[in-house]
């Protein structure tokens, strides 16, 4: 099953790519992106590489949470 998370990575990285370019970084489709695609990074054993995702999800969650006060 690692293999088919594997596969899926890249396109996972494109997604979170259109939907921030399109919407912007701090918003809720692209933080939502970018967490499918640190899972999909974690379940192919990509863990290092989610983690880097996953910091810059908390960076625009807290910078979302910051622009709605």
């Amino acid at each position: 099953q690692q293999g088919q998370f594997a596969a899926a990575a890249p396109f996972y990285q494109r997604v979170a790519e259109i939907v921030e370019a399109a919407y912007g970084p701090p918003h809720p489709d692209a933080i939502v992106s970018l967490e499918k695609y640190a899972h999909c990074l974690k379940q192919s054993g990509k863990s290092h590489e989610a983690g880097t995702v996953e910091a810059r999800v908390q960076q625009l969650k807290a910078s979302a949470a910051s622009a709605a006060r």
